[in-house]
């Protein structure tokens, strides 16, 4: 299935014969965009940031989300830089709702910031890899089980990877690797958290 997203987002973006000087706008310092994501985690994680610890494992439970982001972006800088670092900053406010599809819990609601980083190529901003980093709070229905979530309050991050293709200059799609992280940042010991990657696909547009 997401092979086959992928596949139809990248041919609708190619056949769409857009220039890629007509796309210029969309890196500018000060432009703002909204964006539309849904996805689905499915694959368990340890916490990429308890490396070092006795905690950095995988959660025993079967867990499952399935996230949707609406986002607000802002490019926080204009383009510079040479070879594959040519690129600009922009920053990140999201409201997520994540559904717990399996696991103790139901669902996980809140916000988080932060930036992306666009890697933009000299030869075409049609298409745009990305990297960013968000973190953020909100409420969880918690169902106090062994490995589940003990308190409502938690926090997340959310890591993703992927492209971002400008079909039209005032529009684009994204397709991304998402990871995102719930804990309850050690506010009860053990503190189990939970971290799911999968994948994620977007729309957006200039506001």
């Amino acid at each position: 299935m997401k092979r086959i997203l992928i596949l139809l987002i990248i041919s609708c973006a190619l056949s769409s014969g857009v220039d890629a000087n007509n796309n210029s706008e969309s890196y500018l310092k000060g432009r703002t965009d909204l964006s539309l994501d849904i996805g689905y985690l499915g694959i368990k994680t340890p916490n990429p940031f308890t490396w070092w610890t006795d905690n950095y494992r995988k959660n025993p439970l079967p867990y499952k989300f399935a996230p949707l982001q609406i986002t607000w972006h802002r490019q926080a800088t204009n383009v510079s830089g040479e070879g594959f670092l040519r690129g600009n900053w922009e920053y990140q406010a999201s409201l997520v709702y994540t559904s717990i599809v399996d696991g103790p819990e139901s669902r996980w609601g809140g916000f988080a910031g932060g930036v992306r980083y666009n890697f933009v190529s000299r030869d075409t901003q049609t298409i745009a890899p990305f990297v960013d980093f968000r973190v953020g709070a909100g409420g969880i229905d918690a169902s106090g089980v062994k490995d589940g979530q003990e308190k409502d309050l938690t926090y997340t991050f959310l890591i993703g990877i992927g492209v971002r293709i400008n079909y039209a200059e005032n529009a684009f799609v994204t397709v991304q690797t998402l990871t995102q992280h719930i804990s309850n940042g050690w506010a009860t010991n053990p503190s189990a958290g939970i971290d799911l990657t999968g994948f994620s696909v977007g729309w957006g547009f200039k506001l």
